[in-house]
């Protein structure tokens, strides 16, 4: 009981630090400081017109391009666009952007105690993943993944409370983008489901692992059918061109592109990650020997 208390305890003071985080965003109102680019200039207008017409039936949107289709302008949390949908724009974004800081903070929080059973280890965890720079028009995409994974290791090591774990992957599924990290996320879910079975893990923890692995399958192809449907229909039965297809852009070589973003980052996120390659790379072997020393 005591444990109890105390873990809730170290939750609720990780929310009023969400909260104090997002206090200026309260206080500042439309006069906040809010990163531009990739939100402002773009990601916000598709959630903007999709919630304008949700549930309309509608194939195109005439704000853009003299009418863009559905399926180019897919917001990247879905589920995101009910906010849009019920407040403006702003308290729309401050309501998402205090979502995403305190699922970041709740779920990294249980994640860690669940591994490493260290609570003090969680809350800092915790409190430094909620404090990245998370963009929120980009939902759960990343910071929402310590949920995922938690629901995972759940599904594998516990019978109680299945059907939660399951809400927690169907959540993320909407909360997140297909096109930016669901097909990696779901990827390493199959990968992770085929170990097991690899294992011969019981046949109910593979069912439990089979089915929400496809649960979140299922999200993705609902909440992205018309981007999938475009895809597989193939360039030939496209009734559009895309932007993207009008717009020459200067190549570059790939090598070249993968050492700037790897070593350096991107034009507009610049990193210095290159000073932390050596122990990068450290980790990365140390954790390679870790994996395959129980092989030999």
């Amino acid at each position: 009981m005591l444990n109890k208390v105390r873990k809730n305890l170290l939750l609720l003071i990780g929310i009023i630090m969400a909260a104090l985080i997002c206090t200026p965003l309260f206080l500042l109102g439309e006069n906040s400081v809010i990163t531009y680019h990739d939100q402002l200039d773009g990601e916000i207008l598709t959630y903007i017109i999709n919630a304008k017409y949700l549930f309309n039936g509608v194939s195109s949107y005439p704000e853009l391009m003299n009418g863009i289709p559905k399926e180019g302008l897919v917001s990247p949390a879905p589920a995101f666009v009910i906010l849009y949908k019920l407040f403006r724009p702003f308290q729309a974004f401050l309501f998402s952007a205090f979502i995403i800081k305190v699922v970041a903070f709740v779920f990294m929080f249980l994640l860690v105690d669940y591994l490493l059973d260290d609570r003090t280890i969680g809350l800092f965890m915790g409190i430094l993943f909620m404090l990245l720079p998370f963009y929120p028009v980009y939902g759960l995409s990343i910071p929402g993944q310590p949920m995922l994974w938690y629901a995972v290791l759940r599904l594998k090591n516990t019978k109680q409370n299945v059907w939660i774990n399951y809400l927690y992957i169907v959540f993320y599924g909407l909360c997140s983008s297909f096109a930016l990290v669901g097909f990696a996320c779901f990827t390493m879910v199959i990968m992770y489901v085929i170990k097991n079975i690899c294992d011969k893990k019981n046949v109910y923890l593979r069912l439990r692992l089979l089915v929400g692995c496809i649960m979140l399958l299922s999200v993705y192809l609902l909440t992205n059918m018309g981007l999938i449907t475009q895809i597989v229909a193939g360039r030939n039965n496209m009734q559009y061109i895309s932007h993207r297809s009008e717009t020459i852009i200067g190549a570059v070589p790939f090598t070249d592109s993968l050492k700037q973003a790897f070593l350096y980052g991107t034009d507009y996120a610049q990193g210095g990650q290159i000073y932390f390659m050596p122990i990068i790379l450290a980790a990365v072997l140390i954790g390679c020997f870790e994996l395959v020393k129980d092989y030999f």
